[in-house]
């Protein structure tokens, strides 16, 4: 819990280009479709990540405690192949390396706008964070994620 304290006192100041959640409207048809509405792309992603920690905010978190070697922190064991393979293939050196020139303004808004909305979602539930190391969460842990999620996908 010590490390989401810093999470709420770091917030103000991460670089993320700030989406104002009045700016969002999230409405549920009868089925429990969320229907996303704002002004920007970027704020249907926040609206887009929000709905989907309501929904299953646990699977998000393995997910990315996966794609950023740290699911073996979460479940022991079980989780250092994932760690390995994370590791393996070099995701943190080459989103480091490749992030600033190759990935555009645009998605970077809107990766943004989607780990603001979890961020947000982690700080206000804070009994459903798996692991506080995960966040804050960025759009560069997210592209992490990204690229273990394709390899696993093409083997």
């Amino acid at each position: 819990m010590r490390h989401l304290f810093y999470l709420f006192l770091l917030l103000p100041f991460l670089t993320f280009a700030q989406i104002n959640p009045q700016d969002v409207e999230i409405v549920r048809d009868n089925f429990g479709v969320p229907h996303i509405f704002g002004k920007t792309d970027a704020d249907v992603a926040y609206g887009l990540a929000w709905a989907h920690a309501e929904d299953d905010f646990k699977t998000i978190q393995q997910g990315y405690l996966a794609g950023n070697a740290l699911l073996g922190k979460h479940i022991g064991t079980k989780g250092a192949g994932a760690d390995f393979i994370s590791q393996f293939i070099g995701s943190k050196e080459i989103i480091e390396k490749e992030y600033d020139q190759k990935i555009s303004p645009e998605y970077k808004k809107i990766a943004e706008a989607y780990a603001q909305a979890i961020n947000k979602y982690a700080s206000t539930h804070p009994q459903e964070v798996l692991e506080d190391d995960l966040f804050p969460l960025t759009p560069k842990m997210m592209l992490r994620y990204a690229q273990l999620q394709l390899l696993i996908t093409f083997i």
